[in-house]
């Protein structure tokens, strides 16, 4: 049986909260399950950024380093995977044609580029927030609840990749 000890000192949870607390999350209903796993291999997704109800907020203030949950839609709050944002593209007509989108998805124009992608599927966490809108900020104070949780929980994400990575 192997023991593995983790030795948090005060300093290092101070920084850890302050973190978090300056952290932006997004929430992106996901409702292209298959698109999204094949779109994921290039580490983007795409949108109609002309839908201003669904997107606007989104799309006028992401900003590099904010996270982005990708969470399934019509599954109580399934997370499929977690992100850093990187950045907002036009979709090239010339990237599109390679893509095999579905006809609910044939007017995106926008691309998100994010890096750092963590695969959650197998993990079956949920995020219980409800929202109706495709595109959700996790306002920190308003939300204050979830913003918490899932700082939490993606500070625990980072942790155990980078303890597996340093495994032989």
């Amino acid at each position: 049986m192997i023991t593995i000890f983790l030795f948090v000192t005060y300093r290092d949870l101070t920084t850890h909260h302050s973190i978090i607390i300056k952290m932006v999350f997004w929430i992106i209903r996901i409702h292209e399950y298959d698109t999204f796993r094949t779109l994921n291999q290039k580490r983007l997704w795409l949108y109609d950024s002309r839908n201003q109800w669904n997107c606007k907020k989104f799309h006028k203030t992401v900003k590099k380093g904010d996270i982005i949950w990708f969470v399934q839609a019509k599954s109580n709050g399934r997370i499929l995977g977690v992100a850093t944002f990187q950045k907002l593209d036009t979709l090239t007509q010339s990237l599109k044609s390679t893509l095999t989108l579905p006809e609910s998805m044939e007017e995106v124009e926008t691309q998100i580029n994010y890096g750092k992608f963590y695969h959650l599927e197998d993990l079956e966490l949920e995020v219980t927030a409800r929202f109706s809108r495709d595109f959700f900020q996790v306002d920190k104070d308003k939300h204050q609840e979830v913003h918490q949780m899932l700082g939490r929980e993606l500070a625990l994400i980072r942790r155990y990749a980078t303890l597996k990575r340093q495994m032989p």
